[in-house]
């Protein structure tokens, strides 16, 4: 994985481990791809699997020696019995079709004294501009942002992740689901860590989500920055940075 990717999944399990430490306990990564949290589990004392949609990736998992079962979550069927002192999702939940359900069938194979630990974007509280800084905060639009468009399924089937969580929908699915948010990261950058414990499920009329309207309004700046802003940056800034870049590649490789 990628330098930024494995730091990242670093600093999960610390805070995964702050919760239930890993040494002799069961972990479970959904949707594990090549298995760099299994690697990473496994050598802080865990006993992991995976679930993973393609076959070719789980035959390769099995070649070096970690379980994994081939198909997506609700092709999954636990064992009677069956439970887990660590459920994983790394930059997965955005990609299910219906991550309630998930979250539904997982808080049924987590162990009473487990936890469920997730990492995915997030848009946090002011989604489409930056967080305050030098007085401007709220103002600026976040031009790094992806455009809209990668996250409509036409767009590439590889990679889509339908959805786009705030903190807030993140912390009311968990709650319908029978989840306790014990720890949540407050950071703007680089989305949402959080690790929850199983209780009891909160109808969802009890519990706090979004106002439509305000969620409404975010989407259409976000459509109107990618067809007003998002051209002239790009003409003027991001295409010039990669041509000077390749230029300094192609000299450096004199």
């Amino acid at each position: 994985g990628s330098p930024r990717k494995t730091a990242w999944l670093k600093t999960f399990l610390d805070e995964v481990e702050q919760e239930v430490p890993l040494t002799g306990r069961s972990l479970l990564d959904v949707g594990c791809g090549e298995g760099l949290l299994l690697d990473a589990g496994r050598e802080r004392g865990a006993n992991v699997k995976g679930i993973e949609p393609e076959a070719a990736v789980v035959a390769e998992l099995n070649a070096r020696g970690l379980a994994g079962f081939a198909g997506l979550l609700e092709d999954y069927t636990p064992e009677p019995g069956e439970s887990w002192d660590v459920i994983t999702m790394f930059l997965v939940i955005d990609a299910m079709i219906d991550p309630v359900g998930a979250l539904k069938k997982l808080r049924g194979m987590v162990s009473d004294d487990g936890v469920l630990a997730i990492l995915t974007g997030s848009r946090y509280k002011t989604p489409f501009f930056t967080k305050p800084a030098f007085g401007y905060g709220g103002v600026v639009p976040r031009i790094v942002r992806d455009p809209l468009v990668k996250f409509r399924p036409e767009a590439d089937w590889a990679d889509y992740h339908p959805y786009f969580f705030t903190r807030k929908t993140l912390l009311a699915m968990l709650k319908v689901a029978g989840f306790e948010t014990v720890y949540c990261t407050s950071e703007q950058i680089g989305g949402t860590r959080l690790v929850a414990r199983p209780t009891e499920p909160v109808p969802l009329a009890q519990v706090e989500t979004e106002d439509p309207r305000e969620l409404a309004k975010d989407f259409e700046n976000w459509h109107r920055f990618d067809r007003t802003v998002r051209p002239v940056y790009k003409t003027l800034v991001e295409k010039p940075v990669m041509l000077a870049a390749r230029a300094v590649g192609r000299g450096g490789n004199r």
